[in-house]
């Protein structure tokens, strides 16, 4: 009687610690897609495109400064260098 009363004590236990496992697993994987559809929402990009529009709006920034000071000089009727 007592070794039946311990194997169904030890089938339970394992089953809610199985249900709990499995509980766990769920819980992970939906708060997963919870985090991933937030940050589609974001519109986020990756370091490397981050990057190379830094880089791209560098080179801009430094051809208007250098058309500024072109046209700064034809204004003010200086021949022009290049």
């Amino acid at each position: 009687m007592i070794d039946l009363l311990a194997k169904q004590i030890i089938e339970d236990m394992n089953k809610t610690f199985a249900d709990t496992q499995e509980l766990r697993e769920a819980s992970v994987n939906q708060m997963r897609s919870l985090v991933e559809a937030a940050l589609k929402k974001l519109n986020l990009v990756t370091r490397e495109e981050f990057d190379a529009q830094s880089n791209v709006l560098q080179r801009c920034q430094q051809t208007i400064q250098e058309l500024e000071l072109k046209l700064q000089k034809l204004e003010n009727g200086e021949k022009n260098d290049n």
